[in-house]
């Protein structure tokens, strides 16, 4: 309970400096799309797990608390595959999104494929994490998300103050957080495999 607590408290911490950095090195058009484009991500990922996280920490918690490794295993590898499927789903609406680019904001127009790939891959990326995160928490072993979340929030909140005072744009803003939403299942199955 003390790592899952330090972990979220940290975890909140460097995300409220992070985005200070963004929103200053940004200015405030640029922040606005960024703030969208993460806005979207979070959507996606929402839409994506739709359910999955907390049936694999029940269910995957319930077959190993009666020793029944191979249905936790069962149990894992189904959900798997129902968050695959719900990740292209959900990554093939947004692609398809593109063709109607009136119902995005004024400044991501331009650049909306590039928008739209940034939100689909860390979209993807943190399904995935929570979904191993889930699992991890199923099979009772809490460290995954505490581990992951507190260091790659370190790592982030430092690389966004290198962005701020190098005076970046916003595409490095961008390659940052997709850096950092793609570092989450690395590390995550990392820890899983240990």
């Amino acid at each position: 309970a003390k790592l899952m607590a330090t972990a979220t408290y940290t975890s909140l911490l460097t995300g409220l400096v992070a985005s200070v950095f963004v929103a200053r090195g940004l200015g405030p058009d640029d922040y606005g799309v960024y703030s969208y484009v993460v806005w979207l991500a979070s959507v996606c990922i929402g839409l994506t797990s739709n359910g999955i996280n907390m049936t694999a920490i029940v269910f995957v918690a319930q077959a190993t608390g009666r020793a029944d490794q191979q249905q936790a295993r069962g149990v894992h590898h189904w959900l798997r595959r129902f968050q695959w499927l719900s990740l292209f789903g959900v990554s093939g609406l947004l692609l398809l999104s593109t063709l109607l680019p009136s119902i995005y904001p004024i400044g991501m127009q331009s650049h909306l494929v590039f928008f739209i790939v940034i939100a689909m891959v860390c979209s993807g990326a943190k399904a995935l994490y929570a979904f191993f995160a889930s699992i991890s928490k199923g099979y009772s072993f809490f460290a995954t998300e505490a581990l992951t979340t507190s260091s790659i929030g370190a790592a982030t909140l430092f690389g966004t103050g290198v962005l701020y005072w190098c005076k970046q744009d916003l595409s490095a803003y961008f390659y940052l957080f997709t850096l950092s939403c793609v570092a989450h299942p690395v590390m995550a199955s990392y820890l899983m495999r240990r």
